[in-house]
């Protein structure tokens, strides 16, 4: 038997609480691509895909700008040239804030 990720298990857990919670006629918009060198998933329940796109579409930018700064498959992204160069001169508030967050972590465990 293979180990049981923490992703996985994250997305067992949340579809079987939406699971216990939607009826058989209950639409289920989705969105499907990458994130940050993953397959990635969007499930919008008890919304039909027209009513769904503009919240799908949002979600989906969102997470393209933040792949364009987090990314370590981009040689442009924050993060490859702070790891490649050493240093990343006037970096912008969110990779800052992504930053103090990871030392608030570090602190923690």
């Amino acid at each position: 038997m293979s180990a049981f990720s923490r992703r996985r298990f994250l997305t067992v857990t949340a579809a079987a609480c939406a699971a216990s919670r939607l009826s058989a006629g209950t639409p289920i918009a989705t969105w499907q691509g990458h994130a940050l060198g993953a397959h990635s998933e969007i499930a919008l329940a008890g919304v039909i895909r027209a009513e769904a796109a503009p919240r799908l579409a949002a979600a989906a930018a969102e997470l393209e700008r933040l792949e364009s700064l987090f990314s370590l498959y981009s040689a442009n992204s924050p993060v490859s040239r702070l790891n490649r160069d050493g240093i990343l001169p006037d970096p912008s508030p969110d990779f800052r804030h992504l930053i103090s967050v990871e030392r608030a972590v570090h602190d923690v465990t």
